[in-house]
């Protein structure tokens, strides 16, 4: 209820009768996480950075084992371009949550480190995830996405045969990634049938799904044969 009345106080142009609403229902409250989060989101959305930071800090203090918090306090150092603090934040809330959500969080420090161009140590990070849980579907997704998976023919092939396993071959999960592996390689041109058939199957068993249709339609172009390009995207 607190939360409800506090935005109706922001609704209503009222940010400081909102920021007193939400202290009163934070004090009165025993599962007080999602209303300091709020507190957070709100000094943050009026350019309260540092303050935002600090009640952020508070919320991981008040709740070690819940992953939001950390979550939320590296997403705004992320924003305030403090990339050694996003990842330090994960790196304590990796020590703090129950065993059941570091796998999560492990994988979206991991995606940090990616784009904060610790591309090794990401990757090292990814590849630890996936030994630990071999029906770790997410993890093997992210990993397909990366250049550097895509061109280690081995490990991509490794990775889809996981997925597969788990998934099926009727799995458009799979098949996508399958897709990207074909497209990323020279097996394209030199597993020319194998690769339409694929792609022909993707687009019979998920008929609303367009890409299929423009992966096949790239592999024609690719390959010189515009007019069968044209015919696939007329089939559509």
């Amino acid at each position: 209820i607190g939360s409800l009345q506090a935005l109706v106080e922001l609704a209503r142009g009222l940010p400081e009768v909102a920021e007193q609403q939400i202290k009163r229902a934070i004090a009165a409250s025993d599962e007080s996480l999602e209303l300091e989060l709020l507190r957070v989101n709100m000094l943050g959305n009026q350019g309260r950075t540092k303050e935002a930071m600090n009640f952020a800090n508070a919320a991981c203090e008040h709740h070690p084992r819940s992953p939001p918090p950390w979550m939320v306090l590296s997403t705004m150092h992320r924003a305030a371009e403090n990339n050694l603090e996003s990842q330090s934040g994960i790196q304590r809330g990796l020590k703090a949550v129950g065993p059941t959500d570091r796998q999560g969080m492990a994988r979206s420090l991991a995606v940090l480190e990616l784009l904060q161009g610790d591309r090794k140590k990401g990757l090292k990070r990814l590849s630890g995830l996936t030994e630990q849980d071999p029906r770790d579907v997410i993890t093997r997704s992210l990993m397909l996405s990366l250049p550097e998976v895509i061109q280690d023919t081995k490990l991509g092939e490794r990775l889809l045969a996981d997925i597969r396993r788990v998934r099926g071959e009727n799995s458009t999960l799979w098949r996508r990634h399958r897709a990207r592996l074909w497209l990323g390689s020279d097996q394209w041109r030199t597993q020319r049938a194998e690769v339409i058939e694929g792609l022909e199957q993707w687009r019979f068993h998920d008929p609303a799904n367009s890409l299929p249709t423009l992966t096949l339609a790239g592999v024609y172009l690719r390959l010189g044969e515009a007019k069968q390009a044209e015919r696939v995207c007329r089939q559509a």
